[in-house]
C-alpha cells in the first residue's frame, strides 16, 4: 500500500479527515497505536513504519537495484538469526507454536500465498528430519524474510561493488528459554553482540553456554569496529563474503564458517513458489 493510502486509512480509522486532521495532535498514544494495529490487521502498511521512496527526500531504495555508491568504501557486517519469525510472528500469534503436521501446510500457504506448501514441507523434512512442525514453520518463514534472504541479497550487492569487504553471520544457537520453543529468535543476537546476556535473560537465559556465545560475538563486533574485519582468535578464520561463495560465520556452541548455509532451503522455497 503506498504511503498516501496508508495515511488515509489511518486517518479514517481515527475518525478524522483533512479538515479535522489537526486533532491528531491531541489524541492519546494508545488510540494511535490501536488505530495503526487495526490498519495493519486489515492488510495495510502503517504510516511511519518504514521509509518511503518519495523521489524528494529518499530518491531511491538504498540497496535496489544495487548498493549505494556513497558507502562503497565502508565495510559491512550483516546477518540474521535462524528463527527470526518465532518472535516477530509467534509473539503476536501464539497459536503458531501449536502447529501440527496437519495444520502446518495451511499456515505456510497463509504466510506465503501461492506456495506449494506440501512440497516445501517435504523438502525441509528431508534436509532437517529432527524439526517439529512449529520450528519448520518459523525456519521456513524466516528463510524467506527480509532478514535471512534479505541479508544475503544485501551482502551480494555490497560485495559486487568491489569496494570495502562484507562479512556475513548467522546465529543458529537455540535458546533454552521456554524449553527451546523460540529457537534463535529475532533480536537474540543483540545481547550477545553487546556482551550483556545478564540484561537479556528472558530471551537467552544465562550461563556458561550463553557467555561463550557472547564472548565470540562481542569480540567479533569489537574487532570489526576497530579494523573493519571481525576476525579474532576465538573464531575460525572469517573470510570476506562474495556472491559466489557466500562465506558465513555460523554462531552456535561451536562456530563454523559455512559457504551459503541456507542455499538449499532458499532453493526449495523458490521452486515451491515457482513463477
Amino acid at each position: 500500500m503506498p504511503a498516501a493510502q496508508a495515511t488515509e486509512a489511518l486517518v479514517e480509522e481515527l475518525g478524522l479527515d483533512r479538515d479535522s486532521i489537526d486533532e491528531i495532535r491531541t489524541l492519546p498514544p494508545e488510540r494511535l497505536q490501536a488505530a495503526a494495529a487495526a490498519v495493519r490487521e486489515a492488510g495495510g502498511a502503517v504510516p511511519g513504519s518504514r521509509p518511503v521512496v518519495d523521489g524528494i527526500y529518499l530518491k531511491r531504495h538504498p540497496f535496489t537495484p544495487d548498493a549505494p555508491e556513497q558507502s562503497k568504501d565502508v565495510p559491512l557486517l550483516i546477518g540474521s538469526t535462524r528463527t527470526e519469525m518465532s518472535l516477530l510472528a509467534g509473539a503476536r500469534r501464539p497459536e503458531l507454536f501449536e502447529l501440527t503436521w496437519e495444520t502446518l501446510p495451511g499456515a505456510i500457504e497463509q504466510a506465503l500465498p501461492g506456495i506449494d506448501a506440501k512440497a516445501v514441507v517435504a523438502g525441509y523434512q528431508d534436509l532437517h528430519p529432527d524439526l517439529d512442525a512449529p520450528t519448520l514453520y518459523f525456519e521456513l518463514t524466516s528463510d524467506n524474510s527480509a532478514f535471512v534472504r534479505g541479508s544475503f541479497e544485501l551482502a551480494d550487492r555490497k560485495a559486487a561493488q568491489g569496494g570495502a569487504p562484507v562479512y556475513q553471520y548467522y546465529l543458529s544457537w537455540t535458546t533454552p528459554v521456554d524449553d527451546g520453543k523460540w529457537g534463535a529468535p529475532h533480536a537474540m543476537d543483540i545481547g550477545f553482540v553487546f556482551d550483556n546476556v545478564a540484561k537479556s535473560v528472558s530471551m537467552s537465559g544465562q550461563g556458561e553456554e550463553q557467555q561463550k556465545i557472547a564472548d565470540m560475538m562481542s569480540e567479533a563486533w569489537l574487532a570489526f569496529a576497530r579494523t573493519g574485519n571481525p576476525s579474532h582468535p576465538g573464531l575460525p578464520a572469517w573470510d570476506a563474503y562474495d556472491p559466489g561463495r557466500r562465506a558465513t560465520m555460523v554462531f552456535d556452541n561451536e562456530p563454523e564458517l559455512v559457504d551459503d548455509p541456507r542455499r538449499r532451503e532458499l532453493d526449495l522455497i523458490d521452486a515451491a513458489i515457482g513463477d
